[in-house]
C-alpha cells in the first residue's frame, strides 16, 4: 500500500475502530481517529488504547483529550462540565488542516445511525466536498439481520459488509470483506486450564420495547450458579447500565469480580455469556463458551444466519436445564470442550483473508 494513511469519522463508541483494530495495532495502518462526539472522551479504556492516534476538533482538544486519558475523578468532573459547553463546537478548520497535514489515502465513517446535530451537518457538507476516497466501516461482526446496514449522507462511499447475507439499499456499492479482527493475537487473551478466571459477556436488560434486550432474572441466574472461588471478569454491551448491574450483582452476592469495557490481557478458564457478537471473538481466541439461549437471543436466531452459527457451537445452551447442568459438572465441561468444532464454524461463515481482503480494498 503506497499511502495507508486514513481518517476514521467516530461517532457514538470506537466498536466501529475494532473492525480493524489489530491492523492498527501491528502498524499495517496508520489512522487518524477523529472525534465527532465528545462523549466519546468518557470511553477511557479506548482513550488510553488509541491515545496517539486520536484527535479532538474542538476547543483546547489536546488538552482536554490528556484530561480524558487520566480518568481521575477531577477530571471526570471537568470533563463532564466541558462535553455540555462545547457538544456543539466542532471546528472545521482543525479538521481541515488535519487532512492538509496528514494527506490520508482515504476516509472511514461509522457504520451506524448518526444523529442529525449541528455539528454533524457542517461534518457532512465539509466531507462531501472531500475527493477522497470514503468507507463505511461496520461497527460489528454482523448486524440483528441481513436488512440492518445503515446508509449514510456522506456521497460517494463504497460499504463494506461483514456478511454475504446482506439487502443492498438503494443500490449503493457493497464490498463483502468479512471481518479482520477476528483472531487479533496482540490483545493476549488466551485460555489456560490452570486459570481461576471466568469472563462474563452481559448485554444491556430490563427495557422496554426492545427486541434485543435481556432481563435482569437472566443475569441473576448465570451469576448465582457460578461456582465459588473465581475471579468474575465481567465485559459489559457499552449500552449497559453498570449501575443496575453491580446492584444485581450485590443482590447476587458476588464479589470476587472485576467490570472492565474490554477484556484485559490474560489467561482464562471459561467464557459464559448471554448474546453478544463479542462470542465471535473468544471462539476465536479458543476460550471455552457456554452460552445462555436469553430472550435477546430467541431474536436474533430469526435470521437463520445467526442460528446457523451460535446455536451450533459447542456450549451453546438451549435452556436453564442445560446451563445448569454444563456449569454443575465444569471440570467435565472443560475436560471435553472442542474449541477446533467452533473456530470450523467460524471459518465456514467468515472468510479468513478478511484483513488482506480489506487491505486490498481500500489501496
Amino acid at each position: 500500500m503506497k499511502n495507508n494513511n486514513f481518517l476514521h469519522f467516530i461517532f457514538k463508541n470506537f466498536s466501529c475502530v475494532d473492525y480493524y483494530e489489530n491492523l492498527l495495532l501491528n502498524g499495517t495502518l496508520n489512522c487518524v481517529l477523529v472525534v465527532t462526539d465528545l462523549n466519546l472522551l468518557n470511553h477511557s479504556s479506548k482513550i488510553n488504547k488509541f491515545r496517539k492516534n486520536i484527535f479532538v476538533p474542538y476547543p483546547l482538544g489536546k488538552s482536554i483529550l490528556y484530561l480524558a486519558e487520566s480518568n481521575n475523578i477531577i477530571a471526570k468532573i471537568i470533563l463532564k462540565f466541558y462535553i455540555k459547553l462545547f457538544k456543539n463546537s466542532l471546528l472545521e478548520k482543525k479538521i481541515k488542516k488535519v487532512i492538509k497535514e496528514y494527506n490520508p489515502n482515504g476516509i472511514f465513517i461509522d457504520q451506524r445511525f448518526i444523529p442529525e446535530t449541528k455539528s454533524n451537518k457542517r461534518l457532512n457538507l465539509l466531507l462531501n466536498k472531500l475527493n477522497l476516497k470514503k468507507f463505511s466501516i461496520p461497527h460489528a461482526p454482523h448486524y440483528r439481520n441481513a436488512n440492518s446496514m445503515v446508509s449514510t449522507k456522506i456521497h460517494n462511499v463504497t460499504y463494506i459488509s461483514n456478511t454475504k447475507d446482506v439487502i443492498r439499499e438503494n443500490n449503493v456499492p457493497i464490498e463483502y470483506i468479512g471481518y479482520p479482527n477476528f483472531g487479533n493475537k496482540s490483545l493476549g487473551i488466551k485460555y489456560s486450564k490452570n486459570s481461576k478466571k471466568i469472563i462474563l459477556l452481559f448485554r444491556y436488560f430490563d427495557r422496554e420495547d426492545d427486541d434485543l434486550c435481556d432481563y435482569s432474572n437472566d443475569i441473576e441466574f448465570i451469576l448465582v450458579n457460578i461456582p465459588k472461588g473465581f475471579e468474575l471478569v465481567i465485559n459489559p454491551h457499552p449500552s449497559l447500565d453498570k449501575l443496575k448491574l453491580k446492584n444485581i450483582l450485590r443482590n447476587s452476592k458476588i464479589e470476587n469480580y472485576n467490570i472492565a469495557d474490554e477484556i484485559p490481557s490474560d489467561e482464562y478458564l471459561l467464557c459464559i455469556s448471554t448474546f453478544t457478537t463479542a462470542i465471535l471473538n473468544l471462539v476465536s481466541y479458543e476460550i471455552p463458551l457456554m452460552i445462555l439461549n436469553t430472550s435477546s437471543f430467541q431474536f436474533m436466531r430469526k435470521w437463520q444466519f445467526v442460528d446457523g452459527i451460535y446455536s451450533k457451537l459447542n456450549g451453546f445452551c438451549e435452556n436453564n436445564e442445560i446451563f445448569l447442568d454444563s456449569i454443575r459438572n465444569l471440570d467435565f465441561f472443560i475436560a471435553n470442550y472442542d474449541t477446533k468444532h467452533n473456530l470450523k464454524i467460524l471459518e465456514n461463515n467468515f472468510p479468513k483473508d478478511a484483513s488482506n481482503n480489506f487491505l486490498t480494498l481500500i489501496e
